[in-house]
C-alpha cells in the first residue's frame, strides 16, 4: 500500500524481474536438485559429467516448473517488466572438463526474448568478453 492505494512494485519503478537457479534440467541428480530417476552426478560435477545442455548444445528446461519459457517472458513483458535469466548456473554446474555453450546460450536467450543475463563463476563459461561479443552481435540490448 502506498498512501492507502494498492500499488505494484512496477508502479514504483521496479520493472526488472530475473530468474536464478532452478529452471534448468540437469542430466544427472545433483545435491541441490536430487532426482532418483537420474544417475548421481559424481565429484560434485567437477569431472565434466554434469550439464544442463542437450546434445544439440541448447539449454534443457525443467518443463515441470517452466512449461513454456517464451510464454513466461512474454507475460512479463505484457506486465511492463523486463525479464532476465541466469546462465553458467550452479545447480547443474558445468565445471572442469565440461564443454562450454556460449553461442547456444545466447541464441536461447534471444529466442525466448530475455532482456537481462546473469553470469557468475559457478560453471566454466567465464569468458565475459566472448559473452559480450555474442550478445552485442544480436543487436538486442541486454543488461
Amino acid at each position: 500500500l502506498v498512501d492507502g492505494k494498492f500499488t505494484s512494485l512496477a508502479e514504483l519503478g521496479f520493472d526488472w524481474i530475473s530468474m536464478d537457479d532452478g529452471w534448468q534440467e540437469c542430466n544427472c541428480s545433483v545435491r541441490q536438485d536430487l532426482n532418483a530417476s537420474k544417475p548421481p552426478c559424481p565429484n560434485l560435477c567437477f569431472g565434466g559429467h554434469c550439464t544442463f545442455h542437450g546434445k544439440d548444445g541448447k539449454p534443457m528446461i525443467r518443463k515441470d516448473r517452466f512449461p513454456d519459457m517464451k510464454l513466461l517472458v512474454n507475460q512479463g513483458h505484457e506486465l511492463g517488466l523486463k525479464v532476465g535469466s541466469y546462465l553458467n548456473t550452479c545447480i547443474c554446474m558445468e565445471a572442469g572438463k565440461s564443454p562450454t555453450h556460449y553461442e547456444q546460450d545466447v541464441q536461447w536467450m534471444q529466442d525466448n526474448g530475455f532482456d537481462e543475463v546473469k553470469v557468475d563463476a559457478c560453471g566454466n563459461a567465464h569468458n565475459l568478453t566472448l559473452w559480450a561479443e555474442l550478445f552485442n552481435k544480436t543487436g538486442k540490448p541486454i543488461r
